[in-house]
């Protein structure tokens, strides 16, 4: 351990700023990331949203050489698998076999596609990630190929997904997100972009080679704490909310998904973040932690809470005070917001105000503001 250099993450970062403008540039960390994290038991499933045109493509592509990493462009409801003849299985018993990083550099399209065909897809998806296709339904059983493995998966999408996010978790929602934001564009300050240089392949390569060679840190009990909450407070924040098509009411309102797979996949991203850093925890990985725990909650509802937490102090803000910070919303769109929110209990109002529910605000403490503290390092 002690003889390893510094990994070169930094190089690849100064490819992609040498061209494009990509903010902080948590993307890079949380693709080199996904790949790594091919070492645990469970990888990465990790959505990157984004509006069109900031980057997310482009740094996905960074892993199009790469044997381990399939990427798709274009995907059907018998895609993934399928029992035609010819189809040898499908695309994942041909092509990843028994371990790989399945990417989507467009994900956009399945959003937008047949409901039928999103089904479908969504349910191969959910088989893929639990690693087993022997439940498989919908292809020709008498060509259906036994198939078991462990994938990955990364996709960029754009905001299409807020929809999907409110719905989700009735399906065994899966996997992470993370909203990658890019600075404001600002004509003044416009500079014709230069014309990239190649990718440095042999850097990636050295990279991830590197990766493969360190060993993983033993983690106070504080850490599997500030995971745990995080995992909970998630599965509470983006609890779905079923109305009457019709009237708008109210009609169910789903219990809170468990929340182990949610463990598993945070407790993976810290460990492939880590390892990314050469076993150096930071403060720019904590904030890449944060990102990602906000990031799986819708953005509205994600936009009251960081209202009522960082404005609302312990007095709370009255309904106008939220209509005025929140007047992009229109006022049937905040009073099903506030509706929601009361329901799954993760506000409260007292006397006209509206203010985080004590215990659930608790809960968003326990994470978002502990550091982690590391016993030992391995290695």
């Amino acid at each position: 351990m002690k003889n390893l250099k510094k990994p070169p993450i930094g190089e690849i970062q100064d490819y992609y700023n040498s061209y494009m403008n990509l903010g902080e540039g948590y993307i890079v960390d949380l693709v080199l990331a996904t790949r790594i994290s091919l070492r645990f038991k469970e990888p990465l499933w990790l959505c990157i949203q984004g509006a069109p045109s900031t980057g997310k493509t482009e740094v996905l592509k960074m892993l199009k050489d790469d044997p381990m990493c399939h990427p798709l462009y274009d995907i059907t409801g018998k895609t993934l698998f399928s029992g035609a003849n010819g189809a040898e299985g499908g695309y994942i018993p041909r092509e990843v076999k028994d371990e790989g990083i399945l990417i989507f550099p467009d994900f956009t399209t399945v959003l937008s596609g047949p409901k039928y065909t999103q089904s479908n897809i969504m349910s191969q998806l959910r088989v893929i990630h639990d690693g087993d296709a022997s439940r498989l339904t919908g292809i020709d059983t008498k060509r259906k190929k036994p198939w078991s493995g462990k994938v990955g998966l990364l996709l960029a999408v754009t905001d299409a997904i807020e929809g999907f996010k409110k719905k989700a978790a009735t399906l065994g929602e899966r996997w992470l997100y993370y909203r990658h934001f890019v600075p404001e564009f600002k004509p003044k300050d416009y500079k014709k972009p230069s014309i990239p240089k190649e990718f440095p392949k042999e850097v990636l390569d050295e990279c991830i080679d590197m990766m493969n060679k360190v060993s993983l840190p033993e983690w106070s009990d504080s850490l599997d704490r500030k995971i745990n909450c995080a995992a909970y407070w998630i599965a509470q924040s983006r609890a779905v909310i079923k109305r009457d098509s019709r009237t708008k009411e109210i009609g169910h309102v789903f219990p809170f998904e468990g929340p182990f797979r949610l463990i598993n996949q945070l407790s993976t991203l810290l460990n492939s973040l880590i390892m990314l850093h050469m076993n150096q925890y930071s403060s720019r990985i904590n904030k890449i932690f944060i990102e990602v725990v906000t990031g799986c909650v819708p953005r509205d509802r994600m936009e009251l809470i960081h209202l009522l937490r960082y404005r609302g102090g312990n007095a709370g803000l009255e309904r106008k005070e939220l209509r005025n910070s929140l007047n992009h919303f229109g006022n049937s769109r905040l009073t099903h917001l506030i509706q929601d929110m009361l329901s799954l209990g993760l506000i409260v109002e007292v006397g006209g105000k509206y203010n985080l529910e004590p215990d659930y605000l608790e809960l968003f403490a326990e994470w978002v503001v502990a550091e982690p503290v590391f016993e030992k390092v391995n290695g």
